[in-house]
């Protein structure tokens, strides 16, 4: 009798995990189908639990991830955006350069580039990748929320609608992902929009966009010096947000406890870059972007 209670006792327990891991596997499959129907985001717990990941994974993303994985042994910046969740930026969309003494990247002129967020499976990845025939066939085949695609003229600057004649009143504006319009396509970028608002008031004018993803005061005084001699604008736009001093930018929002080097560093740049538009008759705007948790 004891044995058959205990047999008992253990089919009740295995029917009881077995249950419980069908059930859970079952909200968790309808969790990710909300999710990947709406472009929403999962928890981060989910997004970085590689089992989860590797029990989910979407054939068609991970043959996009292999292929560009593959080229040439291709090596990848991790950064953020929206501040909180990752983009993966491949290094061949980038030239390095010594700015200043240290080694930075600025990106490849004439090429095109593809922002988009692919569905892995468990979440919907961001991804930056060129626009080659071979990863718009295999981006075909995956489920993407968000594509947006723009390209980069003879000096490696996102386009506007503006035809760049250094004969024309040229403004620069420099900055982060915010000035160069991560997601945005070229036609809707502040920068591109600045110039119409111009245009339509009889301003003629050519917007310049300089802006790179991860920039900072030092990489924006470097592009003001390198093509101001070039491109000979009138006025610099230069665009801070507060992640310019410190990456966790709600502590510089809070004040709370940002090392004063931090401040040193930029302000150093911000002041080269005021000396050098005073000596090149440049008109130099500093414009300072609030995060959104300001406006709460």
């Amino acid at each position: 009798m004891k044995k058959k209670h205990i047999v008992f006792c253990i089919v009740t327990v295995l029917l009881s995990i077995g249950v419980t891991i069908f059930l859970a596997w079952g909200l968790l499959n309808f969790k990710l189908k909300l999710v990947k129907d709406s472009g929403g985001h999962v928890h981060n717990r989910i997004r970085k639990n590689k089992i989860i990941r590797n029990m989910t994974i979407d054939e068609n993303y991970k043959q996009l991830i292999n292929a560009i994985s593959s080229k040439n042994g291709e090596e990848h910046f991790q950064t953020i955006w929206d501040f909180d969740l990752g983009i993966i930026l491949p290094k061949s969309m980038f030239v390095e350069e010594k700015m200043f003494g240290v080694l930075k990247y600025r990106y490849r002129p004439n090429i095109g580039i593809y922002n988009v967020r692919v569905w892995s499976g468990s979440h919907y990845q961001a991804l930056s990748i060129l626009a080659t025939s071979e990863f718009t066939s295999l981006l075909r085949k995956c489920k993407v929320y968000e594509d947006v695609y723009y390209e980069t003229d003879g000096y490696g600057f996102k386009k506007t609608e503006f035809e760049l004649k250094r004969s024309l009143f040229t403004i620069f504006f420099l900055g982060d992902s915010f000035t160069e319009g991560l997601w945005v396509t070229a036609e809707n970028t502040f920068v591109n929009q600045f110039g119409l608002k111009l245009n339509s008031k009889g301003i003629h004018a050519t917007p310049i966009n300089l802006g790179v993803n991860g920039y900072s005061a030092l990489e924006m005084s470097w592009m003001l010096e390198k093509y101001a001699p070039l491109l000979h604008p009138k006025v610099a736009i230069i665009n801070l947000f507060p992640n310019d001093v410190h990456v966790n930018y709600l502590k510089v929002v809070k004040g709370e406890g940002i090392p004063e080097t931090n401040y040193i560093e930029m302000f150093k740049y911000l002041q080269r870059m005021k000396v050098f538009c005073e000596k090149s008759d440049i008109t130099p705007v500093v414009a300072v972007i609030p995060p959104k948790e300001q406006f709460g």
